[in-house]
């Protein structure tokens, strides 16, 4: 690589002023992959993940969370790891569970750490809420109430972690009963809610 082409990378990383940069940022201001391959031979860039780098010299953490959702954008984080990301949960996940429209596949996702769900319109969309992973970055997770819905539907979910997490959720001065019977009804866990509701409450 010559030093004319080198020079004009280091701009471009420069540039963007990203935390993470993907081969397509660089595929799609003319440079190639072979030139990326430079940069990381340089120790300028450090591959992260597929098709994904940080420089070398960063001091932001690898945000794993973070760029599984950047690979797979229709997963949305729920359950187990959406309560985690709301701070319900003080385990940190062993995999991680993201609902998928019903007919998504990707092959790949088969080598990640990931327990997939699907669901069909217009419960895949409901309750989807920005919320920041540990690192600061924003990723897409069910909200609280949806989450405390899917996790009585969900037959593998551990029964202290429900517990707990009703028990947590009745001592929040911001909780939206109505929200939570909303999503109950849609659903289909309404009598299950208010067991907890009316235990806890």
């Amino acid at each position: 690589m010559n030093e004319e082409t080198r020079q004009r990378l280091l701009n471009l990383v420069n540039s963007l002023e990203k935390e993470t940069y993907h081969t397509k940022d660089f595929l799609d201001n003319g440079h190639t992959y072979e030139e990326i391959m430079e940069l990381i031979k340089e120790n300028i860039l450090t591959q992260c993940d597929r098709g994904t780098y940080v420089l070398s010299d960063s001091t932001i953490p690898y945000d794993e969370l973070a760029l599984l959702q950047n690979h797979y954008p229709m997963g949305i984080y729920s359950n187990e790891t959406a309560l985690y990301l709301h701070g319900y949960s003080e385990r940190a996940p062993l995999y991680y569970v993201e609902t998928f429209p019903k007919g998504y596949n990707s092959p790949s996702l088969k080598e990640r750490n990931v327990r997939i769900k699907r669901s069909v319109e217009p419960i895949y969309s409901l309750g989807q809420a920005s919320i920041l992973t540990p690192y600061g970055n924003t990723v897409i997770a069910y909200d609280l109430e949806r989450t405390l819905c899917d996790i009585l539907r969900d037959r593998t979910t551990d029964k202290q972690i429900i517990k707990e997490a009703y028990f947590h959720y009745m001592n929040e001065e911001s909780r939206d009963l109505d929200k939570l019977l909303f999503y109950a009804s849609k659903l289909h866990v309404t009598d299950k809610v208010k067991q907890y509701i009316e235990v806890l409450g």
